[in-house]
C-alpha cells in the first residue's frame, strides 16, 4: 500500500507540472495585407535633396481606410515610418537630383510597430529606377530646346501675320509672314547652339517633394496586422 500510495503521489505531481507548462495563446487577432496591394499616402515630411541628408526620417499618413471585405485593416491617418536611403545630387550635363525613400514599418491601431516592406509604386516624379526626381538630363533637355526652338518660328511667323494685317488692308502681311519666317529658321537654330553649349556645363535641378503632397506605396511582402 506504500508503495502504491508513493506512484499515486507522483503521477498527481507530474500532472501538474504538465498543466503549469502548457504554452498560454494570447486573445489577439489579425488581418492579412497581400503583397502587391497599392495605398495612397500623404507625406508628413517634405524631401529636398539640397537639405535632406541620409537617413532622416520621412513619414506618410494614410489617405485612405485600408479593408478587407466588411472588416478594417488600417483606418484612415495610419502613420507609415521610413527614412532617406540615398541621395544622387545634381551634376552637369542637365542631370537632375534624386532621392531614395525607404518605408520600413507602420503604427498599427493598437499602437504597435508592425515592420513592413514598402516600395513607391507611383508618383508624377517617379524616376525609371524607383526613386524620386524629375528624371532630367542631357537628352530632356536638348527636347525641351528643340521644342523651344518651333516655338521661335512659330511665333515670328504670327507676328508677321499679325502685324501685316494691322495696316493697309492687311496687305503687308504676305511681305512680312515669309521675312518673318525665314528669319526665324538661323534665329532658333543659334537658340538652339546657344543652349546646347551650357546644357553641357549646366548643372540640373534640386527635388523636392512638398508636404502634403500624395503618393502611392506598394506593399512587397504581404504583413498580419494585429487588430485587437
Amino acid at each position: 500500500m506504500k508503495k502504491l500510495f508513493q506512484i499515486l503521489c507522483t503521477i498527481a505531481v507530474m500532472s501538474g507540472l504538465s498543466v503549469t507548462a502548457a504554452p498560454l495563446k494570447a486573445d489577439v487577432s489579425s488581418e492579412h495585407i497581400p503583397a502587391g496591394t497599392v495605398i495612397a499616402v500623404k507625406t508628413i515630411d517634405g524631401l529636398d535633396t539640397a537639405k535632406s541628408q541620409v537617413y532622416d526620417s520621412f513619414n506618410v499618413t494614410t489617405v485612405a481606410d485600408i479593408v478587407a471585405g466588411d472588416k478594417m485593416i488600417l483606418p484612415k491617418g495610419t502613420i507609415i515610418r521610413g527614412s532617406v536611403k540615398s541621395i544622387t545630387p545634381k551634376k552637369m550635363l542637365s542631370k537632375d537630383a534624386a532621392v531614395y525613400v525607404k518605408f520600413d514599418h507602420l503604427v498599427s491601431p493598437m499602437g504597435a510597430q508592425i515592420p513592413v516592406s514598402l516600395a513607391i509604386h507611383s508618383t508624377d516624379i517617379l524616376t525609371a529606377d524607383g526613386g524620386l526626381g524629375h528624371g532630367g538630363n542631357y537628352k530632356t533637355a536638348s527636347k525641351q530646346n528643340v521644342q523651344n526652338a518651333k516655338k521661335i518660328i512659330v511665333n515670328m511667323t504670327q507676328w508677321g501675320i499679325n502685324t501685316g494685317d494691322q495696316a493697309w488692308n492687311g496687305w503687308p502681311k504676305y511681305i512680312l509672314t515669309p521675312f518673318s519666317s525665314l528669319l526665324s529658321v538661323p534665329t532658333s537654330g543659334l537658340y538652339i547652339i546657344g543652349d546646347q553649349v551650357v546644357d553641357v556645363f549646366k548643372k540640373g535641378s534640386e527635388m523636392t517633394l512638398n508636404q502634403g503632397e500624395t503618393i502611392n506605396l506598394m506593399f512587397l511582402q504581404g504583413v498580419d496586422v494585429p487588430t485587437h
